[in-house]
């Protein structure tokens, strides 16, 4: 078992990971945190909501996956952690290392082309943004 992390409940889905921001939470925000919200003001109700329904629902994906997500957010964050781990260790980009940059990159653009898929609740737009954002902060290019 990976330290800071509880075992998966049916699968795959989101780890309790260290206090650090990941890729689809957002500035400030960490795993086993609530999607962020903004607060409505409905006659004194003080019901907190989503900004959007699609926000809602790709954000309910990304914090609860369900079927075929599990496998897209699974992928994700572990193509994440990877640079995010190797960064941490060696203080530098994986895009600087000749050896394992080329193939980190690689599994990036495929994960691109995974998305012409079925992405369940998740949406397309964040998690292409969200990709491109990640090579580019490791040093690649996008496709």
């Amino acid at each position: 078992m990976h330290e800071g992390r509880s075992p998966p409940a049916g699968g795959l889905g989101v780890f309790p990971q260290k206090q650090k921001p990941l890729f689809f939470w957002g500035v400030g925000q960490t795993a086993g945190t609530k999607p962020p919200r903004v607060v409505t003001k409905k006659q004194g109700s003080g019901e907190d909501t989503l900004t959007t329904p699609w926000q809602r629902e790709h954000w309910l994906a990304l914090y609860e996956p369900q079927g075929v997500e599990a496998g897209i957010v699974g992928l994700l964050r572990a193509w994440a952690d990877y640079a995010d781990n190797y960064r941490e260790t060696y203080d530098r980009p994986l895009g600087d290392h000749r050896s394992l940059g080329p193939p980190w990159q690689a599994i990036g653009h495929q994960l691109l082309r995974l998305l012409d898929g079925n992405l369940g609740r998740l949406d397309y737009a964040e998690l292409e943004s969200f990709i491109l954002e990640r090579l580019a902060a490791e040093g690649f290019t996008a496709p």
